[in-house]
């Protein structure tokens, strides 16, 4: 759920699919294909992309979405954070630099301007027990290297309601699952209002 529910009536600026360019084959059908950009670019205009370890296919998913028309929407968790089950972890300072440096390589190599890129931080940080001031830190990684990219990050819906955002974070949104129509329910709306009021006004 990005944004403000109905009532607010915001323009949607925004729409696209998961796993785009990610190397994700779709287990559910009989087709190898593992790259969907010439599928969604008809009717989307953000596309998840993956970073790889190799920076020249990172580098060349970039390039392809945004050929494509799709603002490349990298994610680049795992160049800060690692998973362990039902745990995330921030990666030791040497590991994670490292990655990183990967990461700003296939960015380089891409030749596209990174304003045009949003940067995927993180995915549900709170719920897998990440620190807020790990994710800071992280963004604020992000932002040293890249002042004009915006930033995404999702939480997951929580029944005690959202932590404070980071002020690195351009856009913040949640996951809640098995509800067909989470806008409609006002407590999935109260949820983001609780959040936008703890947030700068240019974060969405």
């Amino acid at each position: 759920c990005l944004g403000s529910h109905p009532v607010q009536a915001e323009t949607l600026t925004h729409f696209g699919y998961a796993a785009v360019a990610c190397g994700h084959d779709d287990p559910h059908d009989e087709s190898p294909l593992a790259d969907y950009i010439d599928e969604v670019k008809g009717f989307s205009n953000v596309a998840q992309v993956c970073a790889d370890v190799n920076p020249a296919v990172t580098a060349d998913r970039l390039r392809r979405a945004t050929a494509a028309g799709l603002a490349p929407l990298l994610l680049v968790e795992p160049a800060f954070f690692s998973r362990d089950g039902a745990r995330m972890s921030a990666l030791p300072p040497a590991e994670s630099q490292a990655v990183w440096a990967i990461v700003r390589d296939g960015v380089a190599q891409s030749g596209i301007d990174p304003a045009s890129i949003i940067f995927y931080l993180v995915d549900e940080p709170a719920h897998f027990g990440m620190p807020a001031s790990e994710v800071d830190a992280a963004a604020r990684r992000v932002k040293a290297d890249y002042p004009s990219s915006p930033i995404l990050m999702i939480e997951a819906w929580n029944e005690a309601g959202p932590r404070p955002v980071s002020d690195q974070i351009d856009y913040w949104g949640f996951d809640v699952y098995g509800v067909p129509d989470p806008a409609l329910e006002p407590r999935f709306g109260a949820f983001i209002d609780a959040d936008k009021a703890t947030m700068q006004p240019d974060q969405k």
